[in-house]
């Protein structure tokens, strides 16, 4: 479902209208099957989180933010919160375009689980998305202490150095990039 997301996502900025018109049913379907498998999964396991969770990040994936941080709510009061679970209900606030309440998120992960990468990775990037770019730098190189598993990062923090003339720092971030 979120290859035809994808692919009606490109169609439509090519201006293929009909072709993105046709992916965007074929994703439908595929979220219908998917949602369906959920909810058989939660009428026969009503304290099986991972279904919860799965449905959320489905909702996510189709922009009905609603019903994902329901979702991922439930999966919360099912197994107890998780970083990757407040995280995705943070990064869902962010999309929805409610800013404050994503950094709030943010900083209730920070408070709860303070080894987790997953806080500063969001806030860099919603920084980064910003245009703040020394902030975004910031919360990267946190990320980068607490041993993010994002390589992604650590490849931006080189790219960035390196365009700053700081070449240690920028190999540094390049090896995080690669461990």
């Amino acid at each position: 479902a979120n290859q035809a997301l994808i692919r009606e996502k490109s169609y439509r900025n090519k201006n293929e209208l009909a072709k993105a018109e046709e992916e965007k049913k074929i994703a439908e379907k595929y979220f219908a099957k998917a949602d369906n498998a959920f909810k058989m999964a939660i009428h026969f396991k009503p304290d099986y989180g991972s279904a919860y969770f799965n449905r959320g990040f489905a909702f996510e994936l189709q922009e009905m933010y609603d019903s994902a941080i329901y979702n991922y709510n439930m999966m919360i009061k099912i197994d107890g919160p998780y970083a990757k679970t407040l995280s995705r209900i943070a990064n869902v606030h962010y999309k929805n375009k409610q800013i404050e309440l994503a950094i709030a998120e943010n900083e209730k992960i920070m408070k709860q689980f303070p080894d987790s990468d997953l806080p500063y990775v969001n806030l860099g990037n919603y920084y980064y998305m910003a245009g703040e770019t020394l902030t975004a730098v910031r919360f990267y190189e946190t990320a980068i202490e607490k041993s993010t598993t994002n390589p992604a990062v650590g490849k931006l923090l080189s790219d960035y150095y390196k365009k700053q003339g700081k070449n240690a720092k920028a190999e540094y971030y390049l090896q995080k990039s690669k461990e």
